[in-house]
């Protein structure tokens, strides 16, 4: 009697949820993190805003300065002879402008954008009590510089929960709204994206969620961490279907917001343990897999036509190339293959170099 009445209240509240979703537009929360001299906002208004008139869309964008100590602001292929963002030139304030007037418009908006000065080595060594920060035992040392982005992450769910209250919460106070469910006065969902995040073509995030988070199907990726098998479970989580180098892929991914509270916004607490119990993870998407795994969510692949999400690299005179793992054949959509090989980053470095010479 009492599971069959807990059992009726749970979907009852499920019904709600759906309902308060369906009477206006889902709200999504973009989190966009890493390093100032890396992002390429170009590409968020004709492949995200503009392609979702029916999602209201938050921009919470955290970026980390840069240090006189970084050599290269990658960390694969460093030798290449790359350009900082744009953004992060000379043309700084016109750029942040440019950025507030494009991402401003009647369904989208900024929340935040904020600009922080990276902690060092030291000061993550002194928070988990540790003199080795080896948990991701690929990048030990550049393991600071991750947990920087990690450290993102937490702000952004810290700054939509304060845009909850001062926006959906006091703003709609006073309005029919506030007697609507209580879910309607908090995001729907978050999507995580690296900041040189780039579009093969616009990504539509109603399908997304539609297919794989409000009717979940699909298999479920196979877990790593446990025994290798498939689980066929919904989908707490979606990511594209490629480049997940035995964990989840790290340049976009799609949530409800109730998953990122406790996936992104306990990144420090998460790894904090992992220090505690001598844990070594071989990398980030393995490490991010099994957090996943301990919180009991799964992770759904959806093809790349449907998630057509990569990152690229700026190149002199606002043009982009990319490295080539990260244009596999298979990682490609249908049909650009020849379009997106012929940016392949060493290829056209040494086009550009061949070029120069014959002109001396």
């Amino acid at each position: 009697m009492i599971f069959a009445t807990w059992l009726a209240v749970w979907l009852g509240s499920l019904l709600c949820w759906g309902l308060t979703i369906e009477a206006r537009n889902p709200r999504v929360a973009v989190c966009i993190q890493g390093q100032i001299r890396r992002w390429l906002p170009q590409f968020i208004l004709p492949n995200l805003i503009e392609s979702n008139p029916d999602i209201d869309l938050v921009f919470f964008v955290n970026l980390q300065y840069p240090t006189k100590s970084q050599g290269s602001h990658y960390s694969t292929l460093s030798h290449l002879t790359l350009s900082p963002s744009n953004v992060s030139q000379a043309t700084f304030e016109s750029s942040l402008s440019q950025v507030h007037e494009q991402w401003t418009t009647n369904h989208s908006s900024i929340g935040q954008i904020a600009f922080h000065n990276p902690y060092s080595r030291e000061y993550f060594q002194e928070k988990f009590q540790t003199t080795r920060l080896a948990v991701i035992e690929q990048y030990e040392t550049i393991q600071h510089l991750i947990l920087n982005m990690y450290s993102h992450q937490e702000r952004c769910i810290a700054q939509l929960q304060e845009y909850e209250i001062d926006i959906f919460q006091n703003k709609y106070n006073s309005t029919v709204e506030s007697s609507a469910s209580n879910t309607s006065k908090h995001f729907d969902y978050v999507l995580s994206l690296r900041e040189d995040i780039y579009f093969f073509r616009p990504l539509v995030l109603r399908t997304v969620i539609d297919q794989y988070l409000l009717n979940p199907r699909g298999t479920a990726l196979q877990d790593s961490v446990g025994r290798g098998q498939k689980r066929d479970v919904g989908c707490h989580i979606v990511q594209k279907n490629c480049l997940r180098w035995r964990g989840i892929n790290l340049r976009g991914q799609l949530m409800s917001r109730e998953h990122a509270l406790v996936f992104m916004g306990q990144r420090l607490s998460y790894y904090n343990q992992g220090v505690q119990t001598h844990q070594e993870i071989l990398n980030p998407e393995g490490w991010e897999l099994k957090q996943l795994h301990d919180l009991h969510l799964h992770a759904c692949d959806v093809p790349v036509d449907l998630f057509p999400v990569t990152v690229a690299r700026n190149l002199p005179g606002g043009k982009h190339c990319f490295i080539p793992f990260e244009i596999m054949h298979k990682c490609i959509p249908r049909g650009m293959h020849q379009e997106i090989n012929a940016l392949d980053c060493q290829k056209v470095l040494r086009e550009t170099s061949n070029s120069n010479k014959g002109k001396m």
